[in-house]
Formats: structure tokens, sequence, C-alpha cells
């Protein structure tokens, strides 16, 4: 009798263990098979830092030197040429560099300036006035009629009725004059046909009249005239020949 009830005992407990590993499966066959997805993190290196606006980051020093003010009484953009058009007390400023003009035009992409009325332009190497200019800011050369140049280097004197810069330091002038004096009327000039200019090197005049006080004395058909920055010493009294081949001579 013993021996039947533990037969029934177990046999109970083992529907019992069965009836709850059957209810359990079917609770865990309705959950979802995985987990919802978590929030996808980038790695650090794929987060692309946010540009910095230009005009927080300070200029360089070339940047400034090429920056350029203008001001004038009146004012006009045209975004589709990128021309600035100025009248009235007009200032250009880039460096070193000021111009000032009654009137302007201003190519902001190539640099390039036409100016007229009242026109002068300073810079370290010299100052320029004239009644129209055309120049280029980014190369330095122009084209300046009824211009006036004074080169500080060896304080010469250039004017005529058009003087154009053919290089950093290479002038030519066309009906122009020259001297390294100083005032309206000069004690002593050259006058000549054309002009060109080699700073630090010569100044070569064709069709040559040499003046004193505005009073033609000596006309000379060629003239090299040093434009050096160091002195020379000595004298040379001129010489005068004549050739078969190129006539009277004064060198």
């Amino acid at each position: 009798m013993k021996t039947m009830m533990r037969m029934l005992r177990t046999f109970w407990a083992g529907a019992i263990c069965a009836a709850l590993i059957a209810v359990a499966g079917a609770a865990l066959a309705e959950l979802p098979p995985t987990l919802p997805d978590s929030p996808k993190v980038l790695p650090e290196a794929a987060v692309e830092p946010r540009p910095v606006p230009a005009e927080l980051s300070p200029p360089t020093g070339a940047e400034r030197a090429s920056s350029v003010s203008l001001a004038a009484d009146e004012l006009e953009y045209d975004s589709a040429t990128s021309v600035y058009h100025a009248r009235g007390a007009v200032t250009l400023e880039q460096g070193e560099t000021r111009l000032a003009a009654d009137e302007l035009l201003w190519q902001a992409t190539t640099r390039d300036v036409v100016a007229s009325g009242q026109v002068s332009l300073d810079e370290p190497a010299g100052e320029l006035q004239g009644a129209s200019l055309q120049a280029n800011l980014a190369t330095g050369l122009g084209l300046v009629s009824q211009g006036r140049v004074l080169l500080r280097e060896r304080n010469f004197h250039l004017a005529g009725a058009e003087i154009e810069r053919l290089g950093e330091a290479s002038y030519r002038v066309t009906d122009g004059r020259f001297t390294t004096c100083d005032g309206a009327i000069p004690d002593w000039q050259f006058t000549a046909g054309r002009v060109d200019v080699e700073l630090g090197n010569y100044a070569v005049a064709r069709d040559v009249w040499f003046e004193v006080r505005n009073q033609p004395l000596l006309y000379l058909p060629y003239l090299v005239f040093p434009v050096k920055s160091e002195r020379e010493s000595g004298f040379l009294l001129p010489r005068v020949g004549y050739s078969s081949r190129k006539g009277a001579l004064v060198s």
C-alpha cells in the first residue's frame, strides 16, 4: 500500500512539472524574438565638424596687405560684374597704397581700377598725380595721363602727357620732362619726346632739350642720365665730335 502511494505522488509531481513547462513554453513563444534595436551611435570619426565662419578666422599678413577699403560720397555695386562705382571724395586703400580721385571704377575680381579727376596715388616708392589713371593693384602696372611722378629714390621727378609703368622700377614717359630739382620751376630739367626710366640704372631720353629755369639752352638727339641710388665720384666734361656716319656728336 505504501509503495502504491509513493508511485501516485511521483506521477502527479511529474505531471505538474510537465504542465508548468508547457505553460512556460507557451508564454515564451508569445514574446518577440529579439529586443528592440538600441539607438545607433556613430563613431567619433564619422561626425563631420562644423566649419568655422570665415569672418571669425584672423586674416593672414598677405590677406591684410591685399585687402581693399573703399569710401566715397556715392557708392554703387554691380554684383553681376563685381564692379564698384564711386563718386565724390573717393579714397581706395590697399596696404600702404592710397588712391584718391573724384570718380573711380573698381573691379574686385581682377583688381583693376580706373580713376579720373584730381587723381593722386601715394605709395612707399613715390607719389603720383594726374588727370586720369588706369592701373592694376595686383601687378602695380598702369598708365596715367597728364601726370607727375616723384620717385623718392634720388628725388627723381617725372612729368608728361602719358606716364606708363612697365614694371616694378620701369617707366616710359611720352612728351615729358625729368629733373632732380624740386619746385614748380626747377633750376634745370630735361624735356624729351620720350623717356625710358629704369630705377637703379639709367634714364634714356630721345629728342631732348636741356633747360635752365624753363629756358631751353641745348638740344640733344639722345641722352643717357643715371638714376642710381649710389653716388659716383667725378665729373666728365662733354665731348664734341663729328662722324661721317652719325654727323655731329656730343657725348
